[in-house]
């Protein structure tokens, strides 16, 4: 994941960025604060804001009472899962194009046949 784009917040349980790690610098801290408060809830959503869509993943810690929250471009999220779909898709059919392709190659012994 070296080519990750995107950035990661930890926060207070009031919404205060204890500390964060921005690799693009195309949304702030206060804009993804406020779409994650807007959303009201963890796990995974999209947002847009200044006209870009945004994926967004929180989770909260009940003993630390902090909140993790990770905000990446939606076209690189989508990107990385189509890209798995199509390895796994590939590697599943390749083995039944290969039996298909050598069932017809061969030649089939008819039974009852004599020789």
């Amino acid at each position: 994941m070296g080519d990750y784009t995107g950035n990661v917040y930890l926060l207070d349980q009031t919404g205060n960025v204890l500390a964060s790690k921005n690799s693009d610098g195309s949304i702030s801290a206060a804009d993804a604060v406020a779409a994650m408060e807007e959303q009201g809830r963890t796990g995974v959503f999209d947002a847009r804001i200044d006209d870009r869509s945004y994926s967004f993943a929180i989770t909260s810690s009940n003993s630390a009472k902090w909140t993790a929250l990770a905000v990446v471009p939606t076209s690189q999220f989508f990107g990385r899962v189509i890209a798995a779909k199509t390895l796994v898709f590939t590697m599943l059919s390749a083995p039944i194009l290969i039996g298909v392709g050598v069932g017809l190659l061969l030649p089939v012994p008819v039974l009852g046949a004599a020789a």
